[in-house]
């Protein structure tokens, strides 16, 4: 299995920050609770495909998970 992950840093008022993402209560994937729920995670992340680029993965999972803007 080969996964990746993005990490999105800014700085807010001279501190760096992370934006991270919660892990909700339920998968909706899997239709079943989320294992760890609360824990924080990689802003995007996720698992290759089948003959998947990693850049087309990355820009895949970062439009699944924050939307069409964002990946802009």
């Amino acid at each position: 299995m080969k996964a990746f992950a993005l990490i999105v840093f800014t700085i807010i008022e001279n501190e760096l920050i992370a934006f991270l993402q919660k892990r909700g209560e339920w998968n909706f994937v899997k239709m079943k609770p989320e294992t760890h729920p609360g824990y924080l995670q990689a802003t995007a992340h996720g698992k290759l495909r089948k003959k998947e680029e990693h850049w087309n993965a990355l820009f895949r999972e970062t439009e699944e998970e924050l939307g069409q803007e964002f990946k802009n």
